[in-house]
């Protein structure tokens, strides 16, 4: 028996030495250039900065509704008053996602039931 684990070992070190190369054969490193710590980015022109995001989800029309129960019929006074449905109430402790469309409303309410902020996203 202890011939036999001698024979898989000395296979297994063979099968291992068939896979490396010899040193003359290993490709060198690649070398990334380092930038010089001097060396600073160029300002963001004027134009790269982002225009600021138009009122496209009506928020700035409901400025009324502030302070207000997020009642059924609000809700519905709001809607009417932006033109579309594409509005999304967010209650305290909702799980909300992280996705912006400047084409929804958002209706954030108070713990006391009230709208507390509206806005687009």
């Amino acid at each position: 028996m202890p011939v036999f684990h001698k024979s898989i070992g000395l296979i297994a070190a063979l099968m291992l030495a068939a896979c490396t190369q010899p040193d003359s054969q290993v490709p060198a490193p690649a070398v990334t250039p380092v930038p010089s710590p001097t060396a600073q980015p160029a300002p963001p022109s004027e134009s790269a900065k982002p225009e600021p995001a138009a009122d496209e989800c009506g928020a700035s029309k409901l400025g009324s509704y502030m302070g207000q129960a997020a009642a059924a019929d609000t809700m519905v006074k709001i809607k009417q008053t932006i033109g579309h449905e594409r509005i999304r109430t967010i209650n305290p402790g909702d799980a909300v996602t992280m996705d912006f469309r400047p084409d929804r409303l958002n209706v954030e309410v108070g713990e006391d039931g009230r709208i507390k902020r509206l806005r687009c996203g």
